[in-house]
């Protein structure tokens, strides 16, 4: 377990920070139910379309990497500006 590929950057080989623990959660159902008025319960509609369909999964991950307070800021600083807010494939070292 050694790093993340987060689209074209790898989080050792572009930022130098060692994988420390990651968590991978679960997709939710995409449910889809309709309630009908004068009728008991609701009508559950989540495969009428074909199969089940999900979310996406939460993943957090931890890294570390020896640097100073300065360097640090930095770094977070350029890391943002590479991954936050764009849609990129994440693959593990271990997948």
């Amino acid at each position: 377990m050694k790093g993340v590929k987060f689209g074209s950057f790898h989080s050792y080989d572009t930022w130098g920070l060692l994988l420390s623990s990651k968590e991978i959660g679960s997709p939710e159902v995409k449910e889809k139910k309709i309630e009908i008025e004068g009728a008991d319960g609701q009508l559950d509609c989540t495969e009428y379309f074909g199969g089940v369909k999900y979310g996406n999964r939460k993943l957090k991950f931890e890294f570390q990497k020896g640097v100073s307070s300065i360097d640090f800021l930095a770094l977070v600083s350029q890391i943002q500006d590479a991954i936050h807010g764009k849609k990129l494939t994440v693959v593990l070292d271990d997948d």
